[in-house]
């Protein structure tokens, strides 16, 4: 965990992968949340990048609210339907990852 933790602390590509993590409309808030807390990302950078990236996408929907009105009804709904699908896939990498660290870890403990 400590070299993940060391990766991420090692230049602004990580910044930028939050930032535009958070501007994207379809990509859910909460896994990249917990992604930046299981690596232990600073606080501080994370909070700053949060609010820098969360105000151009609020800015967004709101104006295609304001635009479009009655129709933003179904812009929001397949929004909606696209952020979910992007969540079950982050969900399932997520999964896949943690069986492969396990099965891992078995075998490990097995040869002991």
């Amino acid at each position: 965990m400590r070299k993940i933790t060391k990766k991420f602390e090692k230049g602004y590509k990580d910044d930028l992968l939050i930032f535009g993590l958070r501007i994207l409309p379809v990509m859910p808030l909460s896994p990249v949340s917990f992604a930046c807390g299981v690596v232990r990302y600073d606080w501080k950078r994370f909070i700053l990048l949060t609010l820098l990236g969360c105000i151009p996408r609020y800015l967004v929907l709101g104006f295609l609210g304001w635009k479009f009105g009655a129709e933003y009804q179904s812009i929001a709904s397949k929004l909606s339907l696209a952020e979910n699908i992007v969540l079950l896939a982050v969900l399932g990498v997520i999964g896949f990852l943690g069986y492969l660290f396990i099965k891992k870890r078995i075998k490990v403990e097995l040869l002991l």
